[in-house]
């Protein structure tokens, strides 16, 4: 119900606005032109400034949905909004002679297109990379200059200046100026999106401090996974579901603060938090140099790719792509201590056998869960005597029915790259798994 809730509201917010707007000044809407730029520029308005409060992770709204989605539709309805809003300026150029008013609007259209589509093109490329004319733009941008993720994050932050730049436009229009509730609801709109702003910027850092751990232990997994363990100095994180992920900010004599999202590896019931790591990115290949008490600020728990979540599953798919087990392990220690006897059938795709990560860990689940089948899936080692190849619909139904899964009471897991996740959704639907019943969580476009 809360979901349903929140979309009807989030879709007919614009409502809000553009009903305060015609109330005020019937006549002027009389002209259908008119009427039509207002109703476009208060829905573009109204969803730009929502994304700010979606940006800043409300706790009350990822809980029901899960921050990937929320993280998606963020990127979605930010699209839409600037889309929304140009073509609001293309009407109201047929309309309006230029001035100072429609050159703020410019400048602030113009910020939030470019910041927006280099924040596409780099840290969420999966959707629009699609398309040829996109591909050429990245490629030609990252020719001129390859951005760390941290400077993406930096950009993205100037967001908030195109959203001021916004609001002076606004409210320099003549409605704004000639009417007092007009004025007050721009300002409020400014005021609720800029104070969940800053809040997640300025405020909520210094809160994570009652949140800080210090690493314990850097355990080498194998030539480029790392498991990094960590204590609390003061208050623990709030009690986590096996499958959730969290937000670490290291630091150490080589890095600042820096805040990245990690799924937990530890299990609920472990005295300590872990999270297990693979060198992809410029953080990542840092966090081998990370020494036993440095500080970790930690904000979490987020997510909802918890077998937890779905207790009328009484069967259990994980399937795996590398280092998307990170998950799987913490759900695996978690289900050998609360559910041994659960069936469970983890499909793991690896290159090498090299590449698998918490073998002891493993070994001490396997013991315990007596219905636990393990089935790699490897990749690049044709010595290798087991299932060889990629995970694909065939190999998913072979293993699936060889384990006699029951697909009544059977819950899907998914974890790993997009295009695995992709590739293997289509493939449980196509044979015939009900999508209700398959779980994941994918953050890119």
């Amino acid at each position: 119900m809360k979901k349903v809730l929140f979309k009807i509201f989030y879709f007919i917010s614009p409502m809000i606005l553009i009903l305060t707007l015609w109330l005020t000044n019937p006549n002027h809407y009389s002209n259908p032109l008119i009427l039509i730029t207002m109703i476009l520029g208060s829905i573009a308005y109204t969803w730009i400034s929502f994304q700010f409060i979606l940006s800043a992770r409300p706790k009350f709204i990822e809980i029901s949905f899960g921050m990937d989605k929320i993280y998606r539709f963020h990127g979605i309805m930010a699209v839409i909004g600037i889309v929304v809003a140009i073509v609001h300026a293309i009407v109201n150029e047929q309309m309006i002679d230029e001035s100072i008013i429609t050159t703020i609007g410019s400048i602030a259209l113009a910020s939030f297109v470019l910041i927006s589509l280099l924040t596409m093109l780099s840290m969420s490329p999966s959707f629009i990379l699609k398309y040829r004319p996109f591909k050429w733009l990245k490629k030609t941008v990252e020719g001129w200059k390859k951005f760390t993720y941290e400077q993406l994050r930096s950009i993205h932050n100037f967001t908030v200046l195109a959203y001021i730049a916004l609001n002076i436009h606004v409210l320099l229009t003549p409605n704004a100026r000639d009417y007092t509730s007009i004025k007050i609801l721009y300002i409020s709109y400014f005021v609720v999106s800029l104070s969940f702003y800053f809040y997640h910027k300025f405020i909520k850092p210094v809160r994570l401090q009652n949140n800080q751990y210090i690493v314990t232990d850097v355990i080498k997994e194998n030539d480029t996974v790392w498991t990094i363990k960590m204590q609390p100095t003061k208050r623990q994180l709030k009690k986590y579901l096996p499958g959730q992920f969290a937000f670490f900010s290291f630091k150490s004599e080589k890095q600042k603060f820096q805040e990245h999202p990690f799924t937990i590896s530890s299990s609920p019931d472990d005295n300590y938090l872990s999270i297990t790591v693979k060198e992809l990115g410029d953080f990542t290949k840092t966090v081998a140099q990370l020494n036993v008490n440095d500080p970790v600020l930690v904000e979490g728990p987020f997510g909802r790719l918890s077998y937890i979540v779905h207790p009328d599953e009484l069967e259990t798919v994980f399937i795996v792509g590398g280092i998307g087990i990170t998950p799987i392990i913490s759900m695996l220690k978690y289900m050998s201590a609360h559910d041994p006897n659960r069936k469970v059938l983890l499909i793991w795709g690896m290159n090498t056998m090299a590449d698998q990560v918490a073998k002891e860990t493993f070994k001490e689940i396997a013991a315990k869960m007596k219905n636990l089948i393990i089935a790699p899936v490897i990749s690049k080692d044709d010595t290798y005597d087991g299932e060889k190849g990629f995970i694909d619909q065939a190999m998913i139904q072979k293993l699936v029915d060889k384990a006699s899964i029951d697909q009544s009471v059977v819950g899907y897991y998914i974890c790993g790259p997009s295009i695995l996740m992709d590739h293997i959704r289509e493939d449980l639907l196509a044979i015939g798994v009900n999508q209700k019943r398959v779980h994941f969580e994918k953050f890119a476009l």
